[in-house]
């Protein structure tokens, strides 16, 4: 009887050292299911990065900016196929399908092009207010006779409320009744 209990125990070790050990060599395996995307984003024309750059995975809300060298890593990604749209301002919107391996590194380039827009031509207009006391006087400076001009406002300064008494407070002017 105790051969028969110590060769199950025997069996039983053997058994639970074998599973702990495939737990630990495959366990890697099995949590390594995440891959990282990494890259530049470089003007095509002059060869410059593009700093600052939005890189995104569409669908999701997991994304970077390039950093001063233009390079940028997104890491924890799921293996598979993922799109990336990468943005920088005045350039045209890229899309790249990338495939993700799980555990390995991909590498991708970006070659940003321009985006010109041609904008059509502003008029700029002024126009100055005829009843300001400035613009009268500007005019008075401007006439080659020699002119009066009475705005609303100074009317109003001084109490007259109507024509005939406006008149009577132009200089050069007489107002005679008959």
């Amino acid at each position: 009887m105790k051969l028969v209990e110590l060769q199950m125990t025997r069996t039983i070790l053997l058994n639970l050292s074998l599973s702990i050990a495939v737990f630990f060599f495959a366990a890697p395996v099995a949590f390594a299911q995440n891959g990282t995307i990494k890259g530049k984003v470089i003007d095509a024309e002059t060869q410059e990065t593009c700093i600052g750059a939005s890189i995104m995975i569409e669908g999701t809300s997991k994304g970077t900016a390039a950093d001063l060298d233009g390079n940028f890593m997104l890491t924890d990604i799921p293996a598979g196929t993922h799109t990336l749209i990468v943005s920088y301002i005045s350039y045209k919107t890229l899309t790249k399908n990338v495939a993700v391996e799980s555990g390995k590194e991909t590498e991708v380039e970006f070659l940003m092009t321009s985006d010109e827009v041609v904008l059509n031509e502003v008029e700029v207009v002024a126009r100055a207010n005829r009843e300001s006391e400035n613009i009268l006087m500007l005019e008075q400076r401007q006439a080659l006779v020699s002119v009066q001009a009475v705005g609303a406002r100074e009317l109003s300064r001084k109490g007259i409320g109507n024509a005939q008494a406006a008149v009577s407070q132009v200089s050069g002017i007489s107002h005679q009744e008959g």
